[in-house]
Parts: C-alpha cells; sequence; structure tokens
C-alpha cells in the first residue's frame, strides 16, 4: 500500500476521532454549544433539527407525562413581548422544572384579550410552548410561544394543560 494512501486514510480517522472526543457528548450538549451567540428564532430551530438528526438514536421519545409533573413546575413567571427584528409578538417566560422528568414541551393555555379591537373580547386558544434546549430535572428554564396572528394582546392569565417529556 502507498504510503501517502496511508497516512491520509490514518489523518482522516484521527479527525474524525477528534471530533467525537471533544464535539458534543449528546443532545443537549450539542443544543447547548451550538446555541451559544444565536438570536434568530429560525436559526434556533435549525440547530435543533441538526442536533435531533446527530442524536436521534439517543433521544428518547416524548409522551404525555402531565399528571407526573404539573405539580412541579414552579417559579412560573410569563408574559408578552415585543420582537424587534420582525415586529411580532411572543409570550415568553420561564418555570423550574422540579421533577424527575426531561420536559420537551407543553402546551400553553392563554386567555388575553385583543388590543387591536375594541369589543373586549376575551380569546381563549391553546399554544405549542417551545422550550429550548429540553428542560433537566431541578433546573429553570426559558419557554416561549410565537404568536403570528396576535396584534397588541393584554394578557388576563395563562396556564401549562399538556407537558411531554421523558423519565431523566
Amino acid at each position: 500500500m502507498d504510503k501517502r494512501f496511508f497516512l491520509a486514510l490514518l489523518s482522516i480517522y484521527a479527525i474524525n476521532s477528534h471530533a467525537d472526543l471533544f464535539g458534543p457528548k449528546d443532545y443537549d450538549d450539542c443544543v447547548i454549544e451550538s446555541m451559544k451567540g444565536v438570536t434568530s428564532d429560525i436559526a434556533a430551530k435549525a440547530i435543533k433539527q441538526s442536533c435531533e438528526a446527530k442524536f436521534a438514536e439517543k433521544i428518547p421519545d416524548s409522551t404525555d407525562i402531565t399528571k407526573f409533573v404539573l405539580r412541579d413546575l414552579s417559579e412560573a413567571k410569563a408574559g408578552f413581548r415585543k420582537l424587534n427584528y420582525n415586529n411580532s409578538i411572543e409570550f415568553a417566560g420561564t418555570f423550574y422544572n422540579n421533577s424527575n422528568y426531561v420536559i420537551s414541551e407543553f402546551i400553553v393555555r392563554l386567555s388575553y384579550k385583543d388590543g387591536v379591537s375594541n369589543n373586549n373580547k376575551i380569546i381563549n386558544r391553546n399554544f405549542k410552548a417551545i422550550i429550548f434546549p429540553a428542560s433537566h430535572p431541578l433546573n429553570e428554564s426559558e419557554f416561549f410561544v410565537p404568536l403570528k396572528s396576535v396584534k397588541a394582546p393584554e394578557l388576563i392569565s395563562w396556564d401549562i394543560v399538556k407537558v411531554m417529556g421523558y423519565k431523566k
């Protein structure tokens, strides 16, 4: 075998081994490392999809864990905020995961008044919240709900109605 071919093959193997040794060890590390400096929702979604593809066989399937964890979500704070980069509204906040489960997503019920119309009608809707990265046990986490069709809302109340995740 040609020495140059052998050295090239050895170099490729060394580069791949080095990437595996010093790269993210799991899905959550992949997301955390890749999210540094990211400010765009679109980039965040792309990173999540990339890490899911890279660690697909290692991420347990999420199931409905509402009855196990809902009472263990505490210190939840949230509200509407306007995004400067695209002038849209989102509902965002934080919560403390005091359970033994990894929480990957939840459904939020929002009750709000539409600030555009003057009819004072209260709107009640469920939205899928994005938790990025997934919330691990005994950690504070952030979530957000993009609201494309809501303009100038006035929050009445909110609550978490369904929780998806897996046992750690």
